[in-house]
């Protein structure tokens, strides 16, 4: 079983984020069902993509190092 952090502001608890999911179903292909990941697409869409994927990259690599 999956231990989970207590909830922030990015990170709802799961029946939170649930809920919330369940309210887009059937209205879009691409939807942001919880307002702060939509808040964080928003600011991401102005940031160059050159940036965004050498974060990832370096982000993928230290996950990878830890374990």
């Amino acid at each position: 079983m999956v231990a989970f952090r207590q909830s922030s502001f990015f990170s709802p608890i799961p029946t939170q984020y649930a809920k919330s999911a369940v309210k887009f179903i059937g209205y879009e292909s691409r939807c942001m069902t919880y307002w702060p990941h939509f808040l964080q697409w928003c600011l991401l869409t102005l940031v160059p993509d050159r940036i965004i994927n050498g974060f990832r990259l370096q982000h993928g690599f230290s996950r990878r190092k830890k374990s």
